[in-house]
């Protein structure tokens, strides 16, 4: 053939069906990333996961009342406190109901649930069924026993996880009550009310199929548990109360814990009161079952959660496998919610202006959606995003010293600014007022440090003994006793773990106090050259992002410690007047631990109550736990709300969601530096994306308006793809 002959046969193109599925195809591979990483992080901070769920449950639950509060005149504040309050005593009863009856009668009820499996085996092997089938059924009466006494045992060991999310569960659920509506309002993009409505619409709707759900399942679960309670006590059943209760919990799993908690009575009748029993009880269950089904489900669920079964039988197990029990009790709810707001917010991405339309990078494309391309997209660049997060943070784990000394010496210098401000005023050049101001106050927190790493360490074993005997005196059950010598190891680590931590902390802050001296002292020289880096409007706009962020790292600083200080005070203050002990090591301690918002306090303030209780008399016991709950109302619901709502802007609630998630990223020091961070990242969020973009778009974002939307047009088009 000859070079150039137009008879020469051609490379056929790229097929149209390959573009096309490469098109699609990354924008799906680049979603389903993101949704992993997101489902990782979940996992990672499941703490946090956990007690935003059981709050934004709850809080869907009881809205409605807050509504009927509110409607008559009460205050957001008063309404969502007196539900708060409602819901948690309701819980709380809930709870201690099922630990008192049913954790100490756990061995007797396997015991009559496997006396029942033996009854059945042996029944069968009467009828010649082959020997396999029975087999079978010891083998998963023995599976279950071993699995329910391994959860048993294993309880104690994540109880302070499980109060932790109890009591952030329940800060949460008041400022939801207290303020979701308007948080959700702010979050939801408002340029084109297009878009704002749908999703505002479709997000209260699924709330409200979310409350009603779990309201109508507390319901059928209450009857479900009383009628079943009323057939074994007739029945004779023994532990009649206890598997009362075991049905209501499992009336929040559908289908599957409906049918387990059948099989487990008629497995405990057969086993106490042999076959008539069993199948009376199994009649009277099917009769009830029939009744309620036809009458009273209708009516108690309505209109909300309408999940095809199919569904539900795929993410019972896909929750259990992710987050365990727990994944099987919010399953249900978080697919219902997600499934009621995922038509609105696609409908929305998919919806283009007339204009925009024209421009937009899939035009020429229609069966690619515009809504999975703004997805993709998005997609793309938060991975870039990420993936450049994650090497600085991997960066700073290589040089963990570096980088805490330099944290420590941003805080401080941060910190002490305004002294030096006002030395340099009064005629000091920068180099002696940073000087002066680092050794001053340097000198000082370093002598705090010391006499609270001595302190702690002569007491911390008269501590933990003082914490692990006032639990134990509480209760004569043996249980828990066990439990109570679970928590004083558990107290008794966690000092361990704050003593090395000062300990290391003194060499990284006289390393961070040097930092300090020459952030203090050259910090705007340094700021002036990176400043230089910038032209024309950006330099204003950065260097306007950089004393936010310093002014606001200052004053969170200065309004913590404060707090700190206050707290550990008033601790001391309160343990000097009842004649107490060991008040140096409790105020040093609930000094350092004032210092993790909200949390901190209230575990310092516990601590001095439990040394109340080990020796202290009744009087000093309940003045006390007066004090206790008096100081935390106070402080959490109205002093730390406001020193932190001046210093870094951000709701308490978000406060609330940074300590757990910091500390599971960072340890101490995530929980220590969580808040800040977010404060800082709140302030000038702004400003970096709008340095990011033109001078339009900087002046909009300046001005607190979102950008305009571009169309879903972007660089990255379909042909490309």
């Amino acid at each position: 053939m000859i070079p150039g002959d137009d008879s020469t046969p051609q490379f056929a193109a790229t097929p149209e069906w390959l573009i096309w599925l490469g098109s699609v195809g990354w924008r799906i591979l680049a979603t389903a990333v993101v949704a992993i990483v997101v489902l990782w992080l979940m996992i990672i901070l499941s703490t946090t996961t956990m007690s935003i769920l059981v709050a934004a449950i709850v809080s869907a639950t009881f809205a409605p009342l807050v509504m009927k509060l509110r409607g008559r005149g009460w205050s957001r504040s008063a309404a969502a406190g007196l539900v708060t309050l409602v819901a948690l005593l309701v819980i709380s009863g809930v709870v201690l109901l099922f630990a008192i009856a049913f954790v100490p009668y756990v061995g007797a009820t396997i015991t009559s649930i496997q006396a029942g499996v033996t009854s059945l085996t042996t029944m069968l092997q009467d009828a010649h069924v082959p020997p396999n089938v029975a087999q079978t059924l010891m083998t998963i009466s023995d599976d279950v026993k071993a699995w329910v006494t391994a959860s048993v045992t294993s309880a104690a060991a994540v109880i302070g996880q499980i109060v932790t999310i109890a009591i952030l569960g329940g800060l949460l659920t008041f400022y939801f009550l207290q303020d979701g509506d308007k948080a959700f309002v702010r979050a939801v993009p408002k340029e084109p009310g297009w878009r704002h409505q749908p999703i505002r619409d479709a997000a209260i709707e699924g709330m409200q199929r979310v409350g009603g759900y779990l309201r109508g399942s507390t319901v059928l679960g209450a009857i479900y548990a009383v009628s079943d309670l009323i057939f074994l006590e007739i029945l004779g059943v023994p532990n009649a109360l206890v598997l009362s209760l075991f049905v209501f919990i499992l009336s929040y799993i559908p289908y599957i814990g409906g049918i387990f908690a059948t099989i487990v009575l008629l497995l405990a009748a057969l086993g106490s009161g042999g076959s008539d029993v069993a199948v009376i009880l199994l009649v009277l269950m099917s009769i009830r079952n029939v009744i309620v089904s036809n009458l009273v489900r209708p009516s108690v669920y309505g209109k909300t959660v309408n999940l095809n079964p199919a569904v539900i039988l795929l993410v019972l197990p896909a929750g259990a496998a992710v987050a365990g029990v727990f994944g099987l009790f919010v399953a249900i709810p978080v697919t219902a919610f997600l499934m009621s707001i995922s038509g609105a917010v696609a409908s929305v991405l998919d919806t283009q202006e007339p204009s925009a339309r024209a421009h937009s990078s899939v035009a020429s494309t229609p069966e690619i959606p515009v809504w999975l391309d703004r997805t993709g997209q998005w997609s793309v660049r938060l991975l870039v995003a990420a993936a450049l997060g994650a090497l600085v943070l991997y960066i700073g784990g290589l040089v963990p010293l570096v980088a805490a000394t330099a944290t420590i010496g941003i805080i401080l210098a941060a910190t002490f600014q305004p002294a030096t401000r006002i030395l340099e005023k009064r005629g000091m050049t920068s180099g002696r007022a940073a000087l002066v101001v680092t050794l001053g106050l340097s000198t000082t927190i370093i002598v705090l440090i010391i006499l609270a790493l001595a302190s702690l360490i002569a007491n911390a074993a008269d501590v933990t003994q003082a914490s692990d005997n006032a639990v134990a005196s509480m209760t004569d059950q043996e249980w828990l006793q066990a439990l109570a010598g679970l928590v004083g190891s558990g107290i008794l680590q966690s000092l361990a773990a704050v003593v090395t931590a000062l300990a290391g902390l003194v060499v990284v802050f006289l390393l961070g106090a040097l930092l300090t001296f020459y952030l203090l002292r050259d910090g705007s020289r340094g700021w002036a050259v990176v400043l230089r880096r910038f032209g024309g409007w950006r330099r204003d706009t950065v260097d306007q992002a950089g004393q936010r962020a310093v002014t606001i790292l200052g004053n969170y600083m200065i309004g913590t410690g404060a707090l700190s200080a206050f707290g550990a005070g008033s601790t001391a203050v309160i343990m000097f007047i009842l004649g107490l002990p060991l008040i140096m090591p409790v105020a040093a301690l609930a000094f350092i631990l004032g210092f993790i918002p909200y949390i901190g306090s209230a575990l310092g303030t516990i601590l001095a109550f439990m040394v109340a209780v080990q020796y202290g008399t009744s009087q000093d016991i309940v003045i006390m736990l007066v004090w206790v709950l008096v100081f935390n109302i106070v402080q959490g619901s109205f002093m730390a709300p406001i020193v932190y709502g001046k210093a870094v802007s951000l709701h308490p609630a978000i406060v609330l969601i940074a300590i757990p998630a910091g500390g599971q990223l960072a340890g101490v020091m995530g929980m220590f530096l969580g808040v800040p961070l977010l404060g800082i990242l709140a302030g000038v969020w702004r400003s970096v994306i709008a340095v990011m973009g033109d001078e339009s778009t900087a002046d909009l974002l300046m001005a607190g308006s979102d950008p305009p939307d571009d169309g879903g047009q972007d660089d990255v088009t379909p042909e490309s793809g």
